[in-house]
């Protein structure tokens, strides 16, 4: 026992003393790593710097290039177009998004890709700085913030008529100015997917040399904003600004800095001069990174210790293995035993619940069945037994449906597929009809199965089937009395325009008679004949109106538009409503059953409108659908609550809508009513057209 405490304290000495090295050699790689990272990152701010520079002047001597191009010193537009064209596609590699040209007023001439500059101010300059001629072999390049994360420069040029083709010898005349659209992000994209360790945009920011942020993507909010005048949110991540305005200091180097809420990052910085253009380009890197390889060295001296701990700890192991070897076995073996004693009771679980679920299959009414992979019938019911007889290994297509071979209809394969299935259809070998429900159902052996019911539908598809010829008749019968109607409609209004309407003729001009007859001194009678007269217009008149009310000539005279139009005319007269009418001529498009069809629903739904609505304007409008036409009829008046009216009898609610709807449905067309109080009324009519709407 004795040598154990030593040989154990022993053991922990030496792994203070070992722990007291790993941090002090810890501590030394870390300066070291950290310096060495200093150095490699202030070299890739250099390179990247000078990568942007030389990005900048190629793109430069392109722009100065095409801009030297005979077709922008001549004016030939087409030739201009065809010169940008042809440049753009072999820029398209080097992160040019678009080529602009604009005249010497500043408009857009061409662009391979349209683009606009939001800022007018900035535009304003650019402009004023290509018109001096001082600026003639120049570039100039500015930001375009297009988005918070986006990084888009224009670099312009100006262009000016050489001497050689311009009588003006002292620079030549301007013309324009020529834009190249740069997207830096992508180009920066490409320039850190080649370092090695890689990187990311995410690392990299610019600033200009005023303190402006040119690209943040850590904090996207922060571009196009400048330092010197920051808002009051951003002290929430930046309480200042100190290490930006040291890095516009300093020019070059490295620094640490920490945002709030945010790791300490390394950053290392380089400038960017170009033409008119001074940034600072800065790259920056999480702490945790660069101390990341210190822990992996650290954790290597970790596991040396963990070797000489393991193989101190290994002598004790392999005392006690053979106990514990020989426990974890007795254990093992009471484990087993619980697994098989669950398993009893999961399998006579299972037994009784598939004794219950065979009970209720067979106490059922409807034929139930089960049905193999290769069409064998696994189980049928009592009740399907009785109707088909004993099963005796039947197929399931002889068995069911009397069939030599596989059904024509046979769904197996989309059931076995996972696809639940209800269907119709009659039996050859009973005569009735089956309503029928298939669905994969796995058998007492694991395999796949398919579960039907079936129930016998005969006796509901003949009630259905009398229900519909009832509603055949129904129809038929409704149709009769609709022309039974028009028919009487067509008599009263003959008898009222011919019988009563002359005999107020005849009288009318016996009241004429008398008061020619009448001596001058008679003036009250001749005033009461003159009165009566006028009565008498006034009810001829009304008789007129209320026999083509009844009986419209119109209609049979000159057809459904233009009965229409009258219809339409005479409402918006005799109510004082401004009517928006859209409709073409559809008398070919429709029988002429459905013509009175139309225009009486139209004429009951304008009297509503009219009696009802309160509104001052109704639009009409009618469109062709390819088996249909539609009828909408709208009004800007108080509505109604639907609800209220649906809820309402058919003695409360009117004979107006029930009319309406029983018109349509006659016909075999649908009559759909919108509205809300306060907000107007929409009514459609559709009606069929047999073999479709001609066109």
């Amino acid at each position: 026992m004795k040598q154990h405490k030593i040989l154990v304290s022993l053991t922990i000495f030496l792994l203070m003393v070992a722990s007291l090295l790993i941090l002090y050699l810890h501590y030394e790689g870390s300066q070291a790593v950290l310096y060495q990272f200093q150095n490699d990152q202030l070299s890739y701010a250099k390179h990247l710097s000078n990568q942007i520079r030389f990005y900048f002047q190629a793109r430069s001597r392109g722009l100065k290039a095409l801009a030297s191009f005979t077709s922008f010193q001549t004016g030939d537009t087409r030739q201009q177009k065809l010169d940008i064209q042809n440049y753009a596609r072999q820029l398209e590699q080097v992160y040019v998004k678009a080529v602009s040209l604009y005249d010497a007023k500043g408009r857009l001439v061409y662009a391979t890709v349209p683009h606009a500059f939001d800022d007018v101010e900035k535009w304003g300059n650019i402009f004023l700085w290509a018109k001096e001629k001082n600026n003639k072999s120049k570039t100039f390049l500015t930001p375009d913030f297009q988005g918070p994360k986006s990084l888009v420069f224009t670099l312009s040029a100006p262009i000016f008529r050489d001497s050689g083709l311009s009588q003006d010898r002292e620079g030549g005349q301007f013309l324009g100015v020529l834009i190249f659209t740069l997207d830096m992000k992508g180009f920066l994209a490409n320039q850190v997917g080649f370092e090695d360790p890689p990187m990311n945009l995410d690392q990299i920011w610019i600033v200009d040399k005023n303190g402006t942020l040119l690209f943040q993507p850590d904090h996207p909010e922060m571009v196009s904003r400048n330092i010197y005048q920051s808002e009051g949110n951003c002290q929430q991540c930046h309480p200042s600004f100190h290490y930006v305005e040291e890095i516009l200091e300093k020019k070059v180097g490295t620094l640490d800095y920490q945002i709030t809420k945010h790791p300490q990052k390394i950053a290392a910085f380089a400038p960017v001069e170009f033409e008119n253009a001074s940034w600072m380009v800065v790259v920056n890197t999480p702490y945790g990174r660069v101390t990341g390889f210190i822990k992996k060295s650290q954790l290597n001296h970790l596991v040396l210790v963990g070797i000489i701990v393991i193989a101190f700890a290994a002598g004790s192991m392999l005392v006690i293995r053979n106990v514990r070897v020989k426990t974890k076995a007795e254990e093992e073996v009471v484990r087993w035993q619980e697994i098989m004693e669950e398993r009893k009771r999961t399998e006579e679980i299972l037994h009784q619940e598939r004794n219950k679920l065979q009970a209720i299959l067979d106490s059922m009414k409807d034929g139930v069945y089960v049905i193999g992979q290769k069409y064998e019938v696994l189980y049928a019911n009592p009740a399907l037994e009785k109707e088909l007889g004993p099963l005796k290994g039947h197929n399931c297509y002889d068995y069911l449906f009397d069939q030599p071979g596989v059904c024509s209809w046979c769904n197996n394969m989309k059931v076995f597929a996972g696809e639940t299935i209800q269907w119709e259809g009659p039996s050859l070998k009973t005569g009735k009809i089956y309503d029928v429900f298939d669905t994969p159902f796995v058998g007492p052996d694991g395999t796949l199965c398919k579960l039907g019911i079936r129930r016998d539908i005969t006796e509901r598809k003949k009630v259905e089937e009398a229900l519909i010829d009832s509603e055949k008749q129904l129809r038929s019968l409704s149709n009769q009395l609709m022309k039974a109607q028009e028919t009487e409609r067509k008599l009263i209004a003959r008898e009222l325009h011919d019988e009563l309407g002359q005999s107020l003729l005849v009288m009318k001009l016996r009241l004429n008679f008398i008061e020619d007859n009448l001596s001058s001194h008679q003036t009250g009678l001749k005033r009461e004949c003159e009165d009566g007269i006028q009565y008498i217009d006034q009810v001829i008149e009304n008789i007129r109106r209320l026999s083509r009310y009844l009986s419209p000539s119109i209609l049979e005279d000159f057809g459904l538009s233009a009965a229409l139009r009258w219809l339409i005319n005479n409402f918006a007269n005799r109510y004082n409503m401004q009517v928006k009418m859209d409709m073409a001529d559809i008398d070919s498009l429709l029988p002429p059953h459905l013509h009175v069809v139309v225009y009486r629903t139209v004429q009951e739904a304008l009297t509503n409108i009219g009696k009802h609505s309160q509104a001052k304007n109704v639009s009409f409008s009618v469109s062709r659908n390819t088996d249909s036409i539609s009828f909408f009829i709208a009004d800007d008046g108080i509505g109604f609550d639907e609800g209220l009216i649906n809820a309402k009898g058919p003695d409360a609610r009117g004979l107006g809508l029930e009319t309406m709807k029983g018109r349509c449905q006659m016909v075999g067309g649908a009559l759909k009513i919108w509205s809300r109080e306060g907000e107007g009324t929409c009514i459609t009519l559709s009606v069929p057209v047999e073999g479709g709407a001609k066109q």
